[in-house]
């Protein structure tokens, strides 16, 4: 393989590239990463209503589910595993402040945790 058969084009950026950097299907990490944030940080009213939350004695996850027929991965939340709340009591008020605001208001849930709401 020659250096030139190397080299590819990010399609977001146009930036030059190594084929062991493609992992995107032609976008590089930086513009993927970018992508990814956005998409997770925009989350559009409608899908206000498919907020879940997913309590055992292991974790808490508050996620969007899209349903089983969906192509969409679940957009997670907010979620904490035991050995966090072990380790630090503040992350046990916190996570009981997400809970609260889950069942009192899911829209101000997500501001306060840094999500868009978008048409």
């Amino acid at each position: 393989m020659t250096k030139q058969d190397d080299i590819w084009n990010c399609t977001e950026c146009g930036s030059e590239q190594g084929r062991h950097d493609q992992w995107f299907d032609g976008v590089c990490e930086k513009c993927n990463s970018e992508k990814m944030e956005s998409i997770y940080m925009e989350i559009k009213k409608e899908d206000i209503d498919k907020m879940r939350i997913a309590i055992d004695s292991e974790s808490v996850n508050i996620y969007i589910e899209f349903g089983l027929d969906s192509d969409i991965e679940p957009i997670h939340i907010a979620y904490w595993i035991i050995d966090e709340w072990e380790e630090d009591a503040d992350v046990a008020v916190s996570i009981f402040k997400a809970i609260e605001w889950f069942y009192l208001d899911k829209k101000r849930l997500l501001e306060i945790l840094g999500f868009s709401l978008v048409d």
